[in-house]
């Protein structure tokens, strides 16, 4: 099986899954076999987290990725710059040959074609290596931008849920987006385009020397000021542009989340207020563009001045030269275009500069997510070689990351798993979300359901009935106490094969952009037409889906938006029964339906539960009677727990007092 992490070592150096060293079991027992081949999965040769990748670590391991294309761009890059200077000298020998002979125009008769000849080959030749600078480099700019967006976005899909909660979607966009572009960009342009700058300014600046050492003394004058203003300049543009890319990040986020939820702006008539609060967002994020690209305007004219002011000098002092006769006209002419080279390669130089710098800023944000998959990785690894040398999890009140796990454990084939029977318990249970950290949402559950077993979750808005579900599901870990399933703490399951083998219906759906049998299938992609359409047929989706003009191939429209809540609903609960889970979690939606549709989810609900263990957190009467047992959730506390029958005869009971008010029929 190939999960996201394939590679990681590659693109983000050997720290990022940190070796271990091999256990040793006697393996005369089977329990000390099994013990000894999940530690070789778990050890770790150190208890040390891996070093936190930076952004310049980042750069550093992306460019040691893609060495080759790199190598061949610098050398590239460096012999279109000697080209460059060779073509200036030739073109002073061409000015000195014309000079003796000043009373004729245009070339002497008497002048050989020879350094005509040379002077176009090389510029012909600098013609093809600039060619092949902008092939080579923009080749490997777009190999990088795929292999590194590929990586962020393995990582969002991948990261805990905790960060998740607290990353916006327009700063996940960003992540995939203009950030990843810069950072190929520093890797591939910047580097090349630097290294061609440098050699081009030194190549100048030898050239100037051959031709005098006091214009090359005037030169030298002219550094300190500009490595002064290099320095300062690159601060401030990297201080600027950081503002500036947060407060865009911000403008993103608020329309994201508005077009995520136009329905519900549209049905209060606010689209108004939110034009005007992106306008305001906007507006802001407008300015700091502006005052960073002001800032770069000035980084750049700073820069041109210095070069500018050398060359001015230059001449002024190459006129002395000639005048006594220690240069020669076609030198002093050549000065003009090797100084003008110089200041260019010295201004482009600081172009590099604050483009570097921009994109150390963006890689360190992309260095953020990816970093913080490689702690999860080195912490789950520890926490499960703790959990088996000793039996149980580790109890803590840190939260602790659903990917938190090894992962190649995930790697195995489903096939070596056990079955999974679908026993569930909760032991003592204490959980609040990091989000929240001051609100407990559970607090000392604790609960056991035998496999097959149908359980209904009652009770008020915010008693945790749904964490209940989240902790099933492995979105969240536990503070304190523990969540098992067939007597395996979820922590050590293998948390990818858990997932295929425990189900989740939501209140409200989420399909995905493509047709129907797309979004069915999206639980076991392998699935043939004829599985598709049973699992439709069983949730009672099958005549509905038929009598669509394009039957299993309709598309559904972006999240479903094509389908009715109904049918949303049923098609939902297709995907779960095509995934055929051993435990299923429905979460009962609460949304109004027609007499039809809500009698037609109910049966398929119905057929799903057959043969599983399922928890449902249910809103009507009708789904509590056919549960086998029933448990009220008030305040994350289990206030009572039996069957539909038996809590009704409690009177003054809290499940009564919710059937009178709450449950529908």
């Amino acid at each position: 099986h190939h999960h996201p992490w394939h590679g990681a070592d590659r693109l983000f150096g050997k720290s990022a899954v940190p070796e271990g060293k091999d256990e040793e079991v006697a393996d005369d027992e089977d329990d000390e076999g099994r013990v000894s081949e999940e530690l070789a999965v778990a050890s770790l040769a150190s208890s040390d987290d891996p070093a936190p990748l930076t952004g310049v670590k980042l750069i550093a391991n992306l460019a040691r990725e893609h060495w080759a294309s790199l190598l061949v761009a610098v050398a590239v890059a460096i012999v279109a710059s000697l080209l460059k200077m060779h073509g200036t000298r030739h073109v002073a020998a061409l000015y000195d040959l014309i000079g003796k002979n000043p009373n004729k125009p245009g070339v002497p008769r008497g002048v050989p074609t020879k350094p005509l000849v040379e002077l176009a080959c090389v510029r012909c030749a600098e013609a093809v290596a600039k060619f092949l600078l902008a092939k080579v480099t923009g080749d490997a700019r777009t190999a990088m931008e795929a292999s590194l967006r590929r990586r962020i976005f393995a990582c969002l899909l991948t990261e805990d849920t905790a960060t998740m909660d607290r990353r916006s979607t327009g700063e996940r966009r960003e992540r995939l987006g203009s950030e990843v572009a810069h950072v190929a960009d520093v890797v591939a342009r910047s580097l090349t385009g630097g290294v061609k700058a440098a050699a081009t300014a030194a190549h100048g600046a030898a050239s100037l020397y051959r031709i005098s050492w006091e214009i090359s003394a005037v030169a030298l004058g002219m550094v300190p000021p500009g490595v002064v203003l290099f320095g300062a300049m690159g601060a401030l543009s990297s201080r600027a542009h950081g503002r500036a890319a947060a407060l865009k990040e911000r403008a993103a986020s608020i329309a994201a989340e508005r077009l995520a939820g136009i329905r519900t702006v549209r049905s209060f008539a606010r689209e108004d207020d939110e034009l005007d609060r992106y306008d305001a967002a906007l507006l802001e994020a407008s300015k700091a563009r502006r005052a960073a690209t002001s800032v770069h305007a000035l980084h750049l004219a700073l820069f041109a001045a210095v070069p500018s002011t050398a060359v001015a000098a230059w001449l002024w002092y190459g006129g002395s030269l000639v005048e006594r006769g220690a240069m020669t006209v076609g030198e002093l002419t050549t000065v003009v275009p090797l100084a003008l080279e110089v200041a260019g390669a010295l201004a482009q130089l600081s172009e590099v500069h604050a483009e570097i710098t921009r994109g150390i800023d963006a890689a360190d944000k992309a260095a953020g997510v990816i970093g913080a998959a490689q702690v999860i990785e080195a912490g789950a690894r520890r926490r499960l070689e703790d959990s088996i040398k000793n039996g149980s999890p580790r109890r803590s009140r840190g939260w602790r990351s659903e990917y938190e796990y090894s992962f190649e454990n995930s790697s195995k084939h489903p096939s070596e798993h056990p079955a999974l029977r679908g026993a569930i318990d909760f032991d003592d249970v204490v959980f609040a979300y990091p989000s929240r950290p001051g609100k407990v949402v559970l607090e000392g559950l604790t609960l056991s359901l035998t496999p097959g077993e149908t359980f209904a979750l009652v009770g008020p808005s915010g008693g945790g009935k749904s964490t209940v579900i989240n902790l099933l599901e492995r979105f969240y870990d536990p503070n304190e106490g523990s969540v098992r399933i067939d007597g395996v703490p979820v922590s050590a399951h293998d948390l990818l094969w858990l997932r295929r083998n425990v189900g989740a219906v939501a209140q409200d759906p989420t399909l995905f952009s493509g047709t129907v049998a797309e979004n069915i299938a999206y639980a076991r992609p392998g699935a043939s037409r004829a599985e598709i359409e049973a699992a439709a047929a069983a949730a009672n989706a099958h005549g509905f889906i038929e009598n669509f003009p394009d039957g299993y191939d309709t598309p559904v429209g972006e999240r479903g938006a094509a389908l009715s809540g109904g049918q949303r609903q049923r098609i939902a609960i297709a995907r779960v029964l095509l995934a055929d889970p051993a435990v299923l979690l429905l979460d009962e939606a609460t949304s109004a339906l027609d007499a039809r549709s809500e009698r037609l989810v109910s049966e398929a609900l119905e057929r799903a539960r057959v043969g599983r263990t399922t928890v449902v957190i249910a809103h009507r009467l009708s789904t509590v009677r056919g549960a086998d047992r029933v448990g009220v959730l008030v305040d994350g506390k289990m206030a009572e727990i039996g069957t539909h029958d038996e809590l009704m005869r409690r009177r003054d009971g809290a499940y009564a007092e919710l059937v009178r008010t709450q449950l529908q029929g």
